[in-house]
């Protein structure tokens, strides 16, 4: 992500990271949280906006259909859910 942070800086263009997201079928609940916990904070930190790819199939943060009952505790910290304002 640096070498596209620096790139944009280069050129001063404005970039955005299109998708970002854990494949269910190949990663357990704790690796897909801290994969999403990383990414986003490391793009916020870079000041780089980014889109979470398919939030309720294939790449599901919910255990079962969306909802906030079916997000678990770390998934809930991966994606900074701090409850309804």
């Amino acid at each position: 992500m640096q070498i596209v942070k620096n790139w944009a800086a280069k050129y001063d263009v404005l970039i955005l990271c299109g998708e970002y997201g854990v494949y269910n079928k190949y990663a357990d609940a704790d690796s897909r949280c801290r994969y999403i916990k990383s990414v986003r904070e490391n793009l916020k930190a870079m000041g780089i906006p980014g889109i979470m790819w398919d939030y309720n199939t294939n790449f599901s943060i919910f255990n079962g259909p969306p909802s906030i009952n079916t997000l678990s505790g770390c998934m809930k910290q991966a994606i900074d859910y701090t409850g309804a304002k």
